[in-house]
């Protein structure tokens, strides 16, 4: 039926809008006064008409099979198990007391029970009389008006044709090609749709030639054994989701499917879950579904992307490596001096020691970062994952700064041993407290960003005591790649060709990983075996890289997310592409800055994140991925009155601060301040006390907003990239001029916050504020961030003490005018979350059933993005770019038992602002006359009390 109203245009993303409109049900008129019908469904094509007129049904029978199976529209919540579609629960039907039962013909049900309860309405569909579409629109309407949706069921019929005609209008030039609809049964055998079928039908609309004409039975289909789709040759094939994992496993290790001549040319695409013998919501899913899968298809014959994101950086590189050697030596002598050195020449002595262990070290430590990024993604399911996740590159640090400030002579024999006891040590202490969980993803995600945070801040602590005399590890931790020979080529390489070797022995258990670990199990691998040996892997080559050239983290982030995005969806794809795209990455970038006209050369390290964050920028929008989003985050301790707990952390909070105010240290000792003394103290100690509980309760809410909102446990404030847009405003700041003051540093950071924030909102807006982007870009905006304090950490500017201070969330230069802004701000943040409670109990649920239960996610993610980022930015200004209290409040708050969302929000603003408090005035007095800033000591005590409370909750 062709739509009779005038209709909008219909875009590709209107398309795909249509597509989430239907598959969660129209809604019907608000203004209907009466409760919308109780209906009990006995079978899922009917339970999908009921639910695409906008009206959620009581029971559904195999709910389970309907949520794989037919997917969308989703069941609403509460939506009850009726058993099975063979058998559905009379008692229980009886007990529902329904006003309507709806069924399907073909499933040999005695009607006459059903009747006996509620009054039965059947959709006769599939019966032969007419085309399997037709008929779904005739029974929608049909059941729009026993229901009194007509105006529903017309709207659904009229927008389904339109989105139909629309995607016809695009794929019209492609209607020569065959392709053929396919659901696997197993290993061997295959349900081929034809004459007869909904999808037949669809096919027919959107004017594309189905490529199995062979006969088909009454409901549309043929059984097959998989070696008749010979028949059909490079035809594509769309392949229906669910397909069980173990047939997923043996289809790929089939030698007979894998030479098929569809499969060889590369011609089949899987989508998600459709209902063969649906209705119009099933239509709409396939043709749309359809589109997608083709519009991949498409991508694939743009081809060379992956070779495009190798070959590209690798052209400009050699160009630009070849430039230099010409001015370095003359090419004939090249071969000659790379076999027999005439170390008399210094031209050959630099072209021999210098040049190649530089480029060679460029390509393996890039290499190295690829292949790791890889590992950890895949081993922790998060896109977020790198050495950093867990533990290792802080670790490796904090063990060279120990030995390079306090045993120089552990380092006579070179920096490997030393970043590899390190990080290896970090890393066992992340294994042993996610030992009691099975080394989940999650669980170790949580351990090793704590000991990251804790390694970290004793790094940044060792070396802001003894500043005079890190400046070698200052430009270390920037990741420099300049060599004086080859011997640490020399020893990288074999570690790097070990660990290659080692990551594709263990592809086959780490594919298994993208299973639950229930389903990896039962197809006889260890998840937990297997993570500890891939993590093995990974640790021993991110520590390597560490020791050989620094720090450069931003390589393993970037190059797997990168090949992704270009093609590589397998897993053996990734462990190819990855290392060469890292390797290429690490190589162009070190030639760019070598001919950069800066009077002092750019490390490395940090002209990649400036490379490489960038060009992540522009490719988001297209990025698919999910972090791992199931189970808790950790264990709790259950409270039977939240709410009381609160109050007692109301008082707590209160003597706390009285304490920090009266109580500290003076030349005669400890004392508490008299009134008089107070008097002369409360100008010094109250714009401090009331900055640091401010910014802690503001960091505890944004926490706790932004790991519900992203369902991501390794959100924090500064992973918005607000903190780091800060920071890179006010270090830029200090790179432009001489004279920084308090007012210059606030307004510097208030643009490059703001400035942030535009680049980071517009990477969600092709899938609405996307949790994953918002992250992935939050992360490049402080990679760039930290790449650029360190360059000014290693230029010697004799501001730095300033500068070290506000980076570790020093309080000593808050004034009363911060601590106004800050109060207000806290203030107005906890008045308005608690209006949002009820879209954070929603948002975990993911987004169908939030969408289902009412939810606009754009406009309620824009809502939570602002409530985020305005507090993290005034936080940022008033006491640096601090990650501890922000990431680890909430976490404590659900240790505590603080489950739901307005009492954890609560909970999370206390201990935030506990935490910071006591971090300041611990700072001002454990060794006074000389401070520690609040942020670092934070972090260092309370990085290593939470680790104490997840060794005791481990079990």
């Amino acid at each position: 039926m062709q739509a009779r109203t005038q209709l909008a245009p219909l875009t590709r993303r209107r398309c795909l809008a249509g597509l989430a409109a239907t598959s969660l049900g129209l809604r019907g008129d608000p203004a209907h006064a009466a409760p919308p019908p109780r209906i009990a469904c006995l079978e899922w094509t009917s339970a999908e008409m009921v639910i695409s007129l906008g009206i959620g049904p009581v029971a559904v029978a195999d709910s389970k099979g309907y949520r794989d199976c037919v997917a969308g529209p989703a069941l609403p919540a509460g939506c009850l198990d009726l058993g099975s579609r063979g058998e559905p629960n009379l008692e229980l039907l009886l007990e529902l007391k329904p006003d309507l039962i709806t069924g399907a013909y073909g499933y040999g049900l005695d009607e006459a029970p059903f009747r006996r309860i509620a009054p039965l309405h059947t959709v006769p569909f599939y019966d032969g009389t007419e085309a399997p579409y037709r008929q779904a629109e005739n029974e929608t309407l049909k059941l729009g008006s026993k229901l009194g949706r007509e105006a529903e069921a017309l709207r659904l019929v009229q927008e389904t044709a339109a989105a139909i005609a629309q995607i016809r209008a695009q794929f019209s030039r492609r209607a020569d090609q065959p392709l053929a609809v396919v659901s696997m049964f197993d290993d061997r055998h295959v349900r081929v749709y034809g004459k007869g079928s909904l999808f037949q039908d669809v096919l027919d609309r959107l004017s594309l030639t189905n490529a199995w004409t062979a006969p088909t039975d009454s409901w549309g289909f043929s059984m097959l054994g998989i070696e008749e789709l010979v028949a059909i040759g490079e035809a594509r094939v769309i392949s229906l989701d669910p397909i069980p994992p173990h047939v997923k496993i043996r289809i790929d290790q089939s030698s007979l499917w894998a030479n098929l001549p569809c499969v060889k040319a590369g011609n089949v695409r899987t989508i998600p879950p459709v209902w063969p013998f649906g209705g119009l919501a099933a239509a709409t899913r396939f043709a749309t579904f359809f589109m997608q899968s083709t519009a991949g298809h498409r991508a694939r014959f743009k081809a060379g992307m992956l070779v495009a994101l190798v070959g590209v950086p690798a052209v400009l590189a050699a160009y630009l490596t070849a430039a230099g050697l010409l001015r370095l030596l003359p090419a004939d002598m090249w071969w000659q001096s790379l076999g027999t050195t005439d170390f008399a020449d210094p031209r050959q002595l630099l072209y021999r020691h210098a040049f190649l262990p530089r480029l060679a070290i460029s390509l393996l430590a890039g290499a190295a970062l690829g292949l790791t990024g890889t590992l950890l993604q895949q081993l922790l399911r998060n896109p977020l994952a790198e050495p950093t996740t867990i533990g290792t590159n802080a670790g490796a640090t904090v063990a060279l700064t120990i030995a390079t400030l306090y045993a120089p002579w552990m380092l006579e024999q070179g920096r490997e041993w030393v970043a590899l006891a390190g990080g290896a040590l970090s890393t066992l202490a992340v294994l042993a407290l996610a030992r009691g969980r099975s080394f989940s993803p999650v669980a170790i995600i949580i351990s090793g960003l704590v000991v990251s945070l804790t390694c970290s801040s004793a790094s940044t602590l060792l070396m802001a005591a003894n500043r005079e005399y890190s400046e070698e590890l200052f430009i270390w931790q920037s990741g420099s790649l300049i060599q004086n020979g080859d011997a640490v080529v020399l020893g990288f390489a074999p570690w790097l060709a070990m660990a290659g070797i080692a990551a594709f022995l263990l592809l086959r258990p780490l594919r298994l990983l993208d299973l639950s670990d229930e389903g990896a199990e039962s197809l006889g691998t260890k998840p937990m075996v297997t993570r500890l040996a891939g993590m093995t892997v990974a640790v021993a080559l991110s520590s390597m890289v560490v020791a050989a050239v620094g720090v450069i983290s931003f390589v393993a982030l970037a190059a797997p997310a990168l090949v992704r995005l270009a093609g590589a969806w397998t897993l053996r794809q990734r462990m190819i592409w990855a290392p060469l795209a890292g390797a290429m990455l690490l190589w162009l970038t070190d030639r760019l800055v070598q001919v950069l006209p800066f009077t002092s050369e750019i490390p490395a390290g940090v002209a990649t994140a400036f490379l490489g964050a960038p060009l992540l920028f522009l490719l988001l929008p297209k990025l698919r991925t999910s972090p791992d989003r199931d189970g808790a985050m950790l264990s709790s301790v259950r409270r039977r009155s939240g709410w009381a707990y609160l109050l007692l952390g109301l008082v707590a909070m209160a003597l706390l601060l009285c304490a920090a105010l009266v109580i500290g240290r003076g030349a005669a000792g400890w004392h508490v301040a008299s009134a008089s003394e107070l008097a002369d103290l409360l100008p010094l100690r109250a714009p401090r006390i009331v900055v640091a509980v401010c910014a802690g309760m503001m960091l505890g809410v944004v926490g706790t907003l932004m790991q519900r909102v992203t369902g991501n446990p390794m959100a924090a404030p500064e992973v918005l990239g607000t903190s780091g847009g800060a920071s890179l405003g006010i270090l830029l700041l200090f790179v432009a001029t001489s004279d920084v003051n308090r007012p210059a540093m606030i307004a510097a950071g208030l643009v490059g916050a703001l400035v942030s924030l535009a680049m980071v909102s517009p990477t969600g807006r092709q899938q609405p504020l996307a949790p994953d982007r918002l992250l992935l870009s939050g992360v490049a905006v402080a990679t760039m961030a930290s790449a650029f304090s360190a360059v000014m950490l290693a230029s010697g500017d004799p501001r730095l003490d300033t500068l070290i201070g506000w980076l570790s969330g020093s309080t000593y230069r808050a004034t009363a005018a911060d601590a106004t802004i800050a109060a207000v701000a806290a203030t107005a943040l906890l008045a308005i979350v608690p209006l949002t409670s009820r879209w954070l109990e929603i948002l975990p649920l993911g987004e169908a059933a939030s969408r289902g239960l009412g939810l606009s996610l754009f406009r309620v993610r824009v809502v939570l993005l602002v409530l985020i980022s305005v507090p993290t930015t005034i936080a940022t200004l008033v006491i640096g770019p601090l990650s501890f209290v922000g990431l680890m409040a909430p976490h404590l708050a659900r240790m505590l038992g603080f489950r739901r969302a307005l009492p954890q929000l609560f909970a999370s603003a206390m201990l935030g602002g506990m935490m910071l408090v006591s971090a300041d005035w611990a700072g001002r007095m454990l060794i006074f006359r000389w401070q520690i800033p609040a942020g670092l000591l934070a972090a260092l005590v309370g990085g290593p009390y939470f680790m104490v409370l997840m060794w005791k909750g481990r079990q």
